[in-house]
């Protein structure tokens, strides 16, 4: 996943299992005996991933439609 990476590739998959389980990057550092740093550049790195897979599988991504409503608080002046 990481070139060069000094963990083993159970050690990414259990990560990985964490992840998914909703648990923070210091409850996974702690269970796994891992640095907190590098559980956070992993969970990135699965962030940027279910980013990629979901825009490639929405096939409405880029359609929209626009119309002359207004959002937010109106501009004082």
């Amino acid at each position: 996943m990481i070139k060069y990476s000094k963990i083993t590739s159970q050690e990414i998959r259990k990560i990985l299992e964490l992840f998914v389980g909703d648990f923070s990057a210091t409850q996974t550092s702690e269970i796994l005996g891992i640095s907190r740093n590098t559980i956070n550049r992993y969970y990135g790195i699965f962030r940027e991933e279910i980013v990629k897979l979901s825009i490639y599988e929405t096939k409405e991504f880029w359609e929209f439609e626009v119309d002359k409503s207004y959002f937010g608080a109106k501009r004082v002046r």
